[in-house]
């Protein structure tokens, strides 16, 4: 039968996805499906159907506003919402007893299953969850989540719809596990006169993945998958540690939820690294991660792959944390006070005990328990006590024992898991009702039960856990009328004439289990940890300190614990010292390295940190991404200005050298190959340049390297360095043919000039470098240019010399002319001048061959002298008043007439004009 009923559900379903796709990918089914059968086992389908959406969607009327929100939870909410908007997709509050954990949760889901119109004013603009579920650990918490749903009806302006996912409720509401049918629900068309509209799955832990299958299903043939738009996790510690059931839910892979709420009021740490301390002599099931078991002051060693709830990226960030302190000062709750019974007090009730003082001895001997409890509640004035055990069958059989000590008007009852509900708010309601009543339990009420009532707690087989010791003293802080406060009762009697304990439990002695308790119920009570480091820190100085002397806070908890003496005491703090020591040692090193680090960076700016402190900073970098870092730690490190990048915190000390270099050199032009200490400044000013030429450098970096006058542009600064160059030398020169080998300070500025003109040549000169040369009259053509300047000396020496012939060092007008017309000789010779300026040298009657003029001159010369003196011969000394020696000339001439050596022309001419003698 069973087969066949899951049969049918699969058959239905997958009609149902795929009516859903011909209708379209991403709407709903239509509101008239129908299976496509009219079989018997069809009809009994459709009626299952029905059952489970004859819920129709719960509104009320459209005018209402949205509910204000309760003045305790506001500010909860907005955090939770503001932390959604921010981009964060998980968050997480830590919220104890009386903060409204639950409430809060409920109203965050109001305001996300709201269209944005809708919602209150303040809130931050968020996608709509159309789907949310709500996941918590047990059955009677699913029950109890939905009773405050419909008592505050936080839900009564948005339309919606519930299912729970769980196998049993005592709710009207449907419920089912079995994914077929969840996914059906899931599948029902939203309220089309409503842009409001919530599925909303109120699910045990155990049955989540049932809801993972729903999805599978679904999602199976849909271009765009349903995902859920919020997941609310109660009782989140317990998704921490090593169990990957717990854990379900954590991974979009699992279940796809846009955003996901935490909730809890004892977080459950683990330390990121391989070992931890942990308390002392204590013992963590394996699920949470520990594989071996404790001893006194041993490491734990975890399993790979612990979830710590404060790893950020598993369950967000904490942007709400109230203690029980807290809520103690706001009067929220009632203070806890914890004690224990001693032997006088113990004989007062039962004198009968006195003559059997080995049964007192007997640590063994559960049956002492309700005799311990029952003098506490006359002691203490107490009406109602809740006791937890560690099994079942303790809790059963302290019930039993109890009948036979406790009073006939005292309600006694033991209660556990495996009753039905009802059967459980029936005992809870006479233990209520009851003048006085015991109610006893493993640890079905550590959550989701606050009775006011409750004045005493008994922990009658030690919990061990910090976390579970704090769930259940949590029972007695509700106030009530008249209670100033919860008591906390250990199971052991203290022997005030001996100064010990006589009973305890099987596995500890009664100093440990008060000074376990006492580690629990002062986690945030940062007065009594000061107290027990100043004992612990005048301990290791070899000064113990007397009880009269104890701070505080230490007398005002030692006094709540009554006739228990100084060694006892004594006794007790050894405990917590071995506690606070190792916490102590830790943060000792943590803030040595810290130093460490702060003062290397201090006195050795840009230089690598020694190995040793880098590899502490580097481990503090992967503790603060995992979320492993304490938030006071983060602060820390960030107001010493400690990068949580490495390559960020290689920038900063380069950059911090590149302003030192700046102050010294006054610019930012470094080297490429410079170094400084071990970084490579030149190099890293490169990588800055040529990030930021691939828009790569972010915009802050850009912004601090523009403050100190970086240059992003070597080549372009380098060329305005030289252009300013020109101006200087155009200022005192009058122009800008600047000599190829001229400097210009420590400027190759002449090199410079012609390179630009080479560029512009070759057409690779920027237009806006042209522009600025153009401006100063920068001569493009520096070789006709200056070819010109010397031709104009060349015009004015022949007009005052009535000749061309320039000698080798003359200079005309500032320019050196004799070597220029020099040059221009030597380039015709090798045919190398232009014709053009041939032609215009030969205009001018320039002489091209200067020895041939030069005896041209000297024979004429010697004509005028022959004319002038009648004589044929010059005399060797004769030299004119214009400094030529004519006489050498002469005698010269002859010399070559003798040998032979004067062309035919030149002896003609000079046969003709004197008369030679041998």
């Amino acid at each position: 039968m069973k087969i066949m009923w899951n049969l049918l559900w699969t058959v239905l379903l997958h009609t149902t996805l795929v009516t859903s796709f011909l209708v379209g990918n991403q709407g709903w089914i239509s509101p008239h499906f129908n299976p496509p059968f009219d079989s018997p086992t069809s009809q009994l389908a459709r009626s299952s159907i029905g059952a489970i959406t004859k819920l129709n969607f719960q509104s009320s009327d459209s005018e209402n506003p949205p509910i204000e929100l309760d003045g305790r939870h506001t500010e909860t909410v907005q955090k939770i919402l503001q932390a959604y908007a921010n981009g964060h997709r998980r968050a997480n509050i830590i919220l104890t007893m009386g903060f409204g954990k639950t409430i809060s949760a409920l109203q965050v889901l109001q305001q996300m299953a709201l269209a944005n119109d809708n919602r209150n004013q303040s809130i931050p603009a968020l996608p709509q969850a159309k789907i949310a579920i709500y996941v918590t650990s047990k059955l009677k918490l699913v029950d109890q989540t939905l009773d405050m749903l419909e008592g505050s009806q936080v839900l009564s302006n948005v339309p919606h719809k519930s299912m729970i996912v769980a196998s049993d409720t005592d709710t009207p509401v449907p419920h089912s596990t079995c994914p077929e049918r969840i996914a059906s629900f899931l599948l029902e068309p939203h309220d089309e006169a409503s842009n409001s509209s919530l599925h909303f799955l109120v699910s045990t832990t155990n049955s989540l993945p049932r809801i993972a299958e729903a999805l599978n299903l679904i999602n199976k043939n849909r271009t765009i998958p349903i995902r859920i738009g919020l997941g609310i996790f109660d009782e989140a510690h317990r998704m921490a540690g090593k169990s990957q059931f717990n854990g379900f839910g954590l991974q979009d892979h699992e279940l796809p939820i846009d955003f996901r709420l935490f909730k809890t009021a004892t977080p459950r740490n683990f330390s990121p690294n391989v070992t931890q301390k942990t308390v002392v002599a204590s013992k963590i099931d394996k699920r949470n991660g520990v594989q071996t078991l404790i001893t006194t002051n041993q490491d734990v060693i975890l399993q790979e792959g612990v979830r710590s709830f404060n790893n950020q990226s598993l369950f967000g960030q904490t942007v709400e944390k109230k203690t029980r302190r807290e809520a103690e000062q706001m009067n929220i709750t009632v203070p806890l006070k914890l004690f224990v019974v001693s032997k006088q007090e113990l004989l007062s009730v039962f004198p009968s005990l006195l003559h059997d003082d080995n049964q007192l001895r007997d640590e063994s001997i559960p049956a002492l328990l309700p005799f311990i409890l029952k003098a506490a509640m006359e002691k203490c004035n107490a009406s109602h006590a809740v006791s937890f055990h560690s099994r079942n069958a303790r809790a059963k059989q302290f019930i039993v024992d109890a009948g036979e000590v406790l009073d006939q008007d005292v309600f006694a009852a033991d209660i556990n898991g495996n009753m039905k509900r009802t059967m459980q708010e029936s005992i809870l309601k006479k233990a209520k009702e009851a003048p006085k009543s015991v109610v006893a339990n493993c640890e079905l009420l550590t959550e989701g039960v606050n009775e006011a009532i409750w004045d005493m707690v008994f922990l009658s087989d030690h919990i061990k856990s910090p976390e579970k010791i704090l769930q259940a003293v949590g029972r007695v802080t509700r106030p009530a009328p008249n209670k100033q406060c919860g008591y906390v009762l250990l199971p052991v009697i203290y022997d005030e004439s001996q100064g010990d304990f006589l009973f305890g439990n099987e596995d500890t002695c009664g100093s440990q289990m008060l000074a376990r308790t006492l580690m629990a119920l002062s986690e945030d009570d940062p007065e009594f940890w000061k107290g027990v480091v100043y004992i612990a820190g005048e301990a290791r100085q070899g000064r113990p300190v007397d009880p009269s002397e104890y701070p505080q806070r230490l007398k005002d908890v030692f006094d709540g614990l009554g006739s228990i003496g100084g060694e006892t005491q004594q006794e007790i703090l050894k405990q917590l010292i071995i506690e606070v020591s190792g916490n102590h040692t830790k943060a000792l090193e943590w803030n040595t390295m810290f130093e460490r680090v702060v003062a290397f960076r201090r006195d050795h700016p840009g230089q690598m940190l020694p190995v040793e402190e880098q590899k502490w900073l580097t481990l503090q970098r992967k503790l603060k991404k995992s979320g492993g870092l304490s938030m006071d730690r983060i602060h820390q490190m960030a107001e010493a200005g400690i990068k949580w990048s490495h390559y960020e915190e290689i920038w900063d000390w380069n950059y911090n050298l590149l302003c030192q270099y700046v102050e010294r050199e006054g610019h930012c032009d470094v080297r490429r190959n410079h170094i400084k200490g071990e970084l490579k400044l030149g190099r890293w000013v490169s990588d800055q340049r040529q990030a930021r030429n691939k828009d790569k450098l972010d915009e802050w970096k850009v912004e601090k390297l523009d403050q100190i006058g970086f240059v992003w542009d070597l080549l372009k600064e380098s060329w305005n360095t030289f252009f300013q160059a020109l101006l200087s030398f155009q200022a005192r020169e009058g122009h800008c043919d600047v000599p190829s080998r001229h400097v210009e300070g420590e400027l190759k500025l002449g090199n410079w000039v012609n390179k630009q003109r080479q560029a512009r040549n070759k057409d690779k000169l920027d237009e806006w470098k042209v522009e600025k040369l153009d401006q100063i009259g920068f001569i493009w053509e520096a070789l006709e240019e200056s070819w010109n300047t010397f031709f104009q000396a060349l015009l004015s020496f022949q007009a005052r010399e009535g000749h061309s012939v320039a000698p080798q060092n003359h200079t005309e007008g500032g320019v050196k002319l004799g070597a220029w017309v020099n040059k221009q000789r030597m380039a015709r010779k090798k045919d190398k001048l232009d014709a053009s300026k041939v032609l215009k040298l030969e205009q001018l009657g320039f002489i091209w061959n200067v020895r041939d003029w030069r005896w041209e001159q000297n024979f004429n010369l010697c004509k005028e002298y022959v004319a002038e003196t009648g004589e044929t011969q010059v005399p060797r000394s004769y030299e004119r008043d214009d400094g030529v020696k004519l006489g050498l000339w002469y005698r010269s001439q002859i010399i070559l007439h003798k040998k032979g050596k004067l062309d035919g022309s030149r002896r003609q001419r000079m046969e003709d004009l004197w008369e030679f003698s041998e």
